[in-house]
C-alpha cells in the first residue's frame, strides 16, 4: 500500500463527493467502520463539487455526513497543507461522524493512514 500511495502523481479534476459515495455504498452495512480519504485539492468535478457555483455541493458533505452517522460509519479526512481545499466545507463529514480532520505535510501523510485505519 505505502509504494502504491508514493506512485499517485495529481493530475486533473478531484471528484471528492464521487469517491466518498462509492467508499460509504461499500461499507454502509458495517456498522463502525471508517473511511479516510485524502485530498489534494478542492472537490471540483460531479457531485460534491466546490467550485461550480452550485449550492448543491455544499450541501453535499453535511447530508453525507448525516448518512454515514445513521449507518454508523466514522469519515476521517485528511488534506494536504499548501493546496487548495475547502476543509471546512469537506471536513462537515468528520464532524457530524465523529472522525478526525487533518491537514498534513505531503512529506508525512503515510503516517496519517496508519492513525486513521
Amino acid at each position: 500500500m505505502i509504494s502504491k500511495l508514493y506512485a499517485i502523481e495529481e493530475s486533473g479534476s478531484t471528484v471528492f463527493g464521487l469517491v466518498f459515495s462509492v467508499a460509504l455504498g461499500m461499507i454502509k452495512n458495517s456498522v463502525g467502520s471508517k473511511i479516510v480519504l485524502a485530498t489534494d485539492g478542492l472537490a471540483n468535478l460531479g457531485v460534491g463539487a466546490l467550485d461550480e457555483g452550485d449550492s448543491n455541493g455544499p450541501r453535499f458533505y453535511e447530508m453525507a455526513g448525516r448518512l454515514c452517522k445513521e449507518n454508523g460509519v466514522i469519515a476521517n479526512v485528511i488534506g494536504i497543507r499548501g493546496t487548495n481545499l475547502n476543509m471546512n466545507l469537506i471536513g462537515k463529514l468528520a464532524d457530524i461522524t465523529q472522525g478526525d480532520t487533518d491537514i498534513v505535510d505531503p512529506l508525512k501523510i503515510v503516517e496519517k493512514f496508519f492513525v486513521y485505519s
